[in-house]
């Protein structure tokens, strides 16, 4: 920390719960907006339809809001690796586990900017420690606040292991050798599923520009379809096909670990 600088005390946040900003709000209203007249226009040539349609909103947001949580859960989990690798280091060279997250943590300023995940959650377990207040409930009120299971087995095991009495530092090290083998194999997997998933956003988008591509060369071939009841009935159930074909599909690429 800068000398004479204050730091801002921030309530612990709960990691499992993601807000937008007010910028973020306006960015996927703007994006679903767009999205609902796309498919209205393609599917319905009707403003009643793009009207129907802005009842999906809170379902976009709902997503939006998984994918973002998905995609932090992934940084949580590499700053962590890297933050309970120093942590093991300070144990093996000498360090009571209070004083190895400190440790740790000078460490992790060198590496990071200050404003990310692992440099907030250290910096709150080194002023705990400070206040005298117990470092295994510290670890877990950050593991429960994660919402990572990597975070809430690491912190698991250093409880176990602390009231057990057993050797701390050689459990610790075995411990994050079993996480980083699992983040390996995660990032492993993450790789061949990425060709896969750019695949599957291609197999979505083709469809759609066939059907703009006929509706702009030939405006009568599709006209029957936005005027008359059958025609309506049709583009809905190929609608739903392919919103059915675009879930499924990306549940099928989509795997936690």
């Amino acid at each position: 920390m800068i000398p004479g600088r204050k730091e801002k005390k921030k309530t612990a946040e709960d990691y499992r719960i993601r807000h937008f900003t007010v910028t973020e709000w306006i960015a996927h209203t703007a994006c679903f907006a767009a999205l609902d007249l796309i498919f209205s226009f393609l599917f319905y040539r009707s403003w009643i339809a793009a009207l129907a349609g802005a009842a999906l909103f809170p379902v976009f947001v709902r997503e939006r809001k998984q994918s973002l949580l998905r995609e932090r859960r992934r940084l949580m989990r590499a700053e962590f690796l890297t933050g309970a690798q120093l942590t093991v280091t300070a144990l093996q060279a000498g360090y009571a586990a209070e004083n190895a997250f400190a440790e740790a943590l000078k460490e992790l300023r060198k590496m990071y900017t200050g404003e990310e995940f692992i440099i907030e959650e250290f910096s709150r377990l080194t002023a705990g420690v400070r206040l005298n207040l117990p470092l295994e409930k510290l670890l877990a009120d950050m593991a429960n606040r994660s919402g990572v299971d990597d975070i809430e087995r690491f912190s698991e095991v250093f409880a176990i292991s602390r009231r057990s009495g057993g050797d701390l530092t050689a459990v610790m090290f075995n411990t994050i050798q079993v996480i980083q083998q699992k983040e390996e194999t995660r990032r492993e997997i993450e790789t061949m599923l990425a060709g896969k998933e750019m695949e599957q956003t291609m197999m979505s988008v083709i469809p759609l520009c066939i059907l703009a591509y006929v509706g702009m060369a030939s405006p009568s071939f599709l006209a029957p379809m936005y005027h008359s009841p059958a025609g309506i009935l049709l583009m809905s159930a190929a609608l739903a096909v392919y919103a059915a074909g675009w879930i499924w599909g990306r549940r099928i690429i989509r795997i936690d670990l």
